[in-house]
């Protein structure tokens, strides 16, 4: 039974991947292609919000790391001649390194004064953007970034000039975050992320390193979400401190919230969600963080799962403490 369940699950997950890929040829409308790029470069950085919501903290510099990886990426090539394909994975280490020294002492702070340091993290990110000189370009910050080129065999080249290269690029990457987090989730160091998340207290009385297994989870954020603003900047071609401002990290929050922490889908829905529902909101103007802000406080109240436990499906993420102590028992044997 369990094997055709997860054959149920595999099966469910390619037939979804095959209808994403050939989405672009029935889709011809460039705005809905944008807006399902615009979905899954943002549920990778989501996806990364999520691993350090499960361990219990709530960092609202999220959006301040997408700004890192962008502006990393788009100096390096523009700066350097870096190939778009280098500096990628570059923006994202880049990201995850300051992620690192940052969270390590920050994260020994419990409760709401992380989340408060966070606030004051973006801000000052945001700001150093903004007098960054002609490093960062100020205000106006960095136009005519250049579009990724594949450079193939011979003298052809595969240029990002439409939306479509730029969709499947996109869902490439969404897919990678998603297999990572997946197998995170399902591995020994998920299981003592849940444990963090369930009882920090109890988990380090049993043993559980908490600086440690919080910083990584924070890098790893760190590192997607740099991923992300990487792509970000040669997709838009243009990035400014305003794109990525102190909202932001409310924003992933909102995502995630509504669509549940519990399974690496609902930051997926939560950010497609949203996003099409923003569609509508646009003729409320200043009104739209008012109203996102009573979505976030009706869903903790009443829906403190997400959508997918509408559909029944419990949290796969948070094992327990006790399931930790009973794994590091056996662990140590």
């Amino acid at each position: 039974m369990k094997h055709r369940v997860i054959s149920r699950k595999l099966v469910a997950c390619i037939v979804f991947l095959v209808i994403l890929v050939l989405l672009p040829i029935f889709l011809k409308s460039p705005y809905e292609l944008h807006l399902l790029i615009t979905i899954m470069t943002t549920s990778i950085a989501a996806l990364g919000f999520r691993l350090v919501y499960n361990t219990g903290k709530t960092s609202m510099a999220q959006g301040s790391f997408v700004a890192i990886g962008a502006y990393t990426s788009a100096l390096m090539v523009i700066r350097l001649g870096l190939s778009f394909w280098l500096t990628l994975p570059l923006a994202g280490l880049v990201a995850a390194a300051i992620g690192g020294i940052i969270g390590y002492p920050a994260l020994k702070l419990r409760g709401a004064y992380f989340t408060i340091l966070t606030f004051g993290l973006a801000e000052a990110i945001h700001l150093a953007l903004l007098n960054g000189g002609n490093f960062t370009g100020g205000v106006m910050g960095i136009t005519e970034i250049p579009s990724p080129v594949i450079v193939l065999p011979g003298q052809a080249s595969i240029e990002f000039i439409s939306k479509v290269p730029f969709y499947y690029l996109a869902l490439a990457l969404l897919v990678l975050t998603l297999v990572v987090m997946y197998r995170l989730d399902h591995s020994r160091l998920g299981r003592i992320f849940g444990a963090i998340h369930d009882n920090d207290r109890l988990a380090e009385s049993l043993g559980i390193n908490l600086g440690m297994y919080t910083t990584l989870a924070f890098t790893i954020a760190c590192f997607f979400s740099g991923l992300a603003g990487a792509f970000l900047a040669h997709y838009v071609g243009v990035i400014t401190p305003s794109s990525y401002g102190l909202w932001q990290g409310v924003y992933y929050l909102i995502y995630v919230i509504v669509g549940g922490a519990g399974n690496i889908f609902g930051p997926i829905i939560g950010t497609a969600g949203l996003t099409y529902l923003s569609r509508f909101l646009i003729a409320f103007g200043r009104y739209q963080l008012i109203i996102y802000g009573a979505i976030l406080i009706v869903f903790m109240m009443f829906l403190p799962n997400g959508l997918l436990s509408l559909l029944g499906r419990r949290p796969t993420h948070f094992l327990g403490v006790d399931r930790i102590r009973g794994y590091i028992s056996r662990s140590r044997e």
